[in-house]
């Protein structure tokens, strides 16, 4: 095989071709999902900021818990949140699937094709 590619200079120009067509395709793609990865997370902070923006304009004085949950984390605090957003109909799959970075990544991929 490997003699008859350099021997054929048809098989070895398509060969190099489809290698490179295969390493530009893988690019492109990595390149896309690099920036819908990137929306994701500007779209995942804004939303954090409306979060933290709302609750502290109701519980200003509690502005530094609030925070401070965000940057340590709370398991506690993230089942209780859990539970609330079941309670209104929130479950894992409805979150995603009402979310608005969902249709920023889906309008970006209809542009992209």
């Amino acid at each position: 095989m490997i003699k008859s590619l350099k021997q054929d200079p048809l098989l070895k120009s398509t060969v190099v071709k489809i290698s490179l067509l295969f390493l530009l395709l893988t690019l492109v793609l990595n390149v896309f999902h690099i920036s819908q990865l990137d929306a994701l997370y500007k779209e995942q902070i804004n939303l954090t900021r409306s979060m933290v923006g709302k609750l502290v304009t109701y519980y200003p004085k509690d502005e530094a818990n609030i925070v401070n949950v965000l940057k340590e984390g709370n398991e506690d605090l993230e089942n209780r949140g859990k539970s609330v957003l079941n309670k209104y109909g929130y479950k894992d799959n409805s979150i995603l699937k009402d979310n608005k970075s969902k249709v920023i990544i889906y309008k970006s991929i209809i542009v992209f094709f």
